[in-house]
This record gives structure tokens, C-alpha cells and sequence, in this order.
């Protein structure tokens, strides 16, 4: 059910000011120091850097997710966790970030997060969606979490703003980001990868699924080329040809094709892809290695037996 109260209106009229602003920029005119605690501070704001991590992102089905929130070295506020929850995506981890942090500290804060769909989600939709009760909005759940986390807070005491991600110093040095944000952001990004890394996965089952993708790769590749060649012979072959060899030429054509072709599919299903992929994807790729020769051999066959 959605979270109604009355302070939000008052925590998205604090933006008001930045909706046709680019979130990627903020303002730095404010000079920051630290205290003795070696938090940041802007204006007797505590400011905390958020950001979010996920692994293997090009498998679904091992993604694995983890969310940081920095406010100095060693502080016991700090936080690195993995993502709950089967939808393991980098936007839930960011957006988990911020609802850490909020809930972690009471006092004013300024959240800086590298974000765009959390900063835009807050500054441009929050409101809109709160009121129509995030129907059809992508990760609801946690949103309506934050929406939640803002009402228990106190009257102006959160603020979001857009860092750069992943900045250099040569990034500093042209005056795109500060140093500040440099090692806020850096150090929020180290939790999170660290949070990602607390899940439990079986590093044999990963290294076996990258295997099997490396394998299907590998097959697909080789199907292509056997087809492609297949496709040139029967372009040759179309050629007329001397009376001597046009039974020679066709059967050899087919013949090699065939053996390939088959090799191909005999050792796949004979080699199913379970822990050995590995392996046999060594195996594969000699036979890929032997396949391209083959063809060429192939082709240059064809082309002398055609040539006057």
C-alpha cells in the first residue's frame, strides 16, 4: 500500500528550484570541510556519498548486487551490504543506497549519488507517483521504502544532488568534479563492490556458466562459417565446369561439409555442457582452428578444378 503523509509535499518543494536544472550539475560555491570525525560537511550539512554495484551483469541469472554509503573512512555509518530479493539490478542497488542512508542518520543530510535514475526518480516523479500510488512504476517497493524512510525524517532534512561517477583526477584537474566528490564517490563505489561481494555464490557454477556462454559463442561462430562456405561452393559449383569433374567436384564439396558439419554436432552431443565446458571448449575451438583450414583448402580446390 502506498505511503501517504504530508511531509513529502514539503521535501519535494525543496527541489522546486531544480527541476530545469541539469542534475549532473550542482552547486560547489559552498567551500567544504571536514570535521574532526573527517566527515564532510556544506552549509552544517553532513554529506554522504551513495552508490550502487552489480556483478556479472551479463548473465541474469547470476547478477549479484551490493549497495554502499560513505561518510569517512572507518565511520561506523558507513554502509556495504548485498541486495536482498531475486531482482538483483544495479538500479535497485542504487536506489537501496539512498534508502540506507536515510534511514542511518538522523541528522540534515546531503545525499551525493552518481545516479541519474534515483536524483531524476526524486526530483522530477516522486511527488507525481507518490499521489498516484507508484502504480506501474518500476521497483515500487523500494521506492515507496524511501517514501516511508522521508516521512519519519525531519521537516528539510534530506537533499539529493548529481555526482560524476568514476571520476579522475584528470577529471578534477579540468574542473569537471571536485576532489571531494572524486573520493567520496570512489569510496562509495568500494563499499558497494564490496557488498556485491558478500553473496554467496559457487565460484565452480560461475566459471562453468561462463564456460557454456564462451561454448555457444564458439558454436554459433563455427555454424556460420560452414554455412558461408557451403554457400561459396554452391556458387562455384554453379560455374560450368569440365566434363571430367562435374561428379568430382560436387561429391568432394559435400563430402567435407558433411564430415564438418558432423564432427561439429557429434561432439556436442556427446559432450554435454555440464562442469566440463571448459574443456571441451578447448576442444572446439582446435576444431574450429581445423574447420577454417579445411575451407580454405576447400575453396582453392574448387576454384583450380574450375579454372580453364
Amino acid at each position: 500500500m502506498p505511503v501517504s503523509h504530508q511531509s513529502f509535499s514539503d521535501v519535494a518543494s525543496w527541489f522546486e528550484d531544480a527541476e530545469d536544472k541539469d542534475c549532473d550539475k550542482h552547486d560547489t560555491e559552498t567551500p567544504l570541510h571536514s570535521s574532526r570525525s573527517n566527515e564532510v560537511f556544506v552549509g552544517g550539512v553532513v554529506v554522504i556519498f551513495t552508490d550502487g554495484a552489480c556483478r556479472n551483469n551479463q548473465d541474469a541469472r547470476f547478477r549479484r548486487a551490493g549497495y554502499g554509503a560513505y561518510l569517512s573512512d572507518g565511520n561506523p555509518l558507513n554502509v556495504s551490504a548485498p541486495l536482498t530479493g531475486w531482482a538483483q539490478t544495479n538500479n535497485r542497488a542504487e536506489l537501496m543506497a539512498v534508502i540506507a542512508a536515510v534511514g542511518a542518520d538522523s541528522r540534515t543530510m546531503e545525499i551525493r549519488s552518481d545516479s541519474k535514475y534515483v536524483v531524476n526518480g526524486i526530483h522530477r516523479g516522486f511527488a507525481r507517483q507518490q499521489a498516484t500510488g507508484w502504480r506501474g512504476v518500476h521497483n515500487a517497493d523500494l521506492w515507496q521504502l524511501l517514501d516511508a524512510a522521508l516521512a519519519a525524517r525531519a521537516h528539510d532534512s534530506f537533499r539529493i544532488v548529481k555526482v560524476r561517477g568514476h571520476v579522475l583526477q584528470l577529471h578534477v584537474q579540468k574542473g569537471l568534479a571536485t576532489q571531494e566528490d572524486r573520493l567520496g564517490n570512489n569510496a562509495a563505489d568500494d563499499l558497494a563492490t564490496k557488498g556485491a561481494d558478500r553473496h554467496k555464490a559457487d565460484p565452480k557454477e560461475l566459471q562453468d556458466a561462463r564456460c557454456k556462454r564462451a561454448l555457444a559463442i564458439s558454436v554459433q561462430h563455427m555454424m556460420v562459417e560452414i554455412l558461408a562456405a557451403r554457400t561459396q561452393a554452391s556458387q562455384l559449383l554453379a560455374v560450368p565446369s569440365r566434363e571430367d569433374s562435374s561428379s568430382t567436384v560436387p561429391a568432394l564439396a559435400q563430402a567435407v561439409l558433411s564430415i564438418l558439419m558432423t564432427a561439429v554436432m557429434t561432439m556436442l552431443s556427446s559432450s554435454p555442457m555440464t562442469s566440463t565446458s571448459c574443456s571441451h571448449g578447448r576442444l572446439l575451438h582446435l576444431l574450429r582452428v581445423l574447420t577454417r583450414r579445411a575451407l580454405h583448402g576447400l575453396s582453392l580446390a574448387l576454384r583450380a578444378v574450375r579454372e580453364p
